[in-house]
C-alpha cells in the first residue's frame, strides 16, 4: 500500500535527490554501456510522483532515449510508459542486493 504525501515534504525530498542526480546518472550509465550488466539481474528502485514509497523495477525496462540527461523512460506491461526524473532515483539493485542507495539524509 502506497501513502501519499503533502507537497512539502515532496518538496523537501525531492531537493535532496537532486543533490544526487548527477551519481545516480553516471552509475546508470555504467550500467548501461557495460555488456557485463547483462549477466546479472539489475532492478531500479524510485519514488513515483506523490507516492512515499519506491517502485522496483528491472533495468531491462529502462529506455534512456537519446542525450537525455535528466530522466530515462519506463516501460512496463503494467503502466503506460512514463518519464522518471534520475532526482527520483532511490536505489540500484543488482542480483538483489543493494549497489546503491540514494542518502536522503543530507
Amino acid at each position: 500500500m502506497y501513502l501519499h504525501m503533502d507537497q512539502s515534504l515532496l518538496i523537501s525530498i525531492e531537493a535532496n535527490y537532486m543533490r544526487q542526480k548527477d551519481d545516480i546518472a553516471e552509475l546508470l550509465n555504467q550500467i548501461r554501456w557495460n555488456e557485463e550488466h547483462i549477466k546479472f539481474k539489475i532492478e531500479v528502485g524510485f519514488i513515483p510522483e506523490g507516492l512515499v514509497k519506491p517502485v522496483v523495477v528491472s533495468f531491462n525496462n529502462i529506455d534512456f532515449g537519446d542525450k537525455n540527461t535528466e530522466a530515462f523512460m519506463l516501460k512496463t506491461e503494467e503502466r503506460e510508459p512514463t518519464w522518471v526524473p534520475f532526482a527520483r532515483v532511490t536505489d540500484i539493485y543488482k542480483n538483489g542486493l543493494l549497489l546503491w542507495h540514494a542518502n536522503l539524509d543530507e
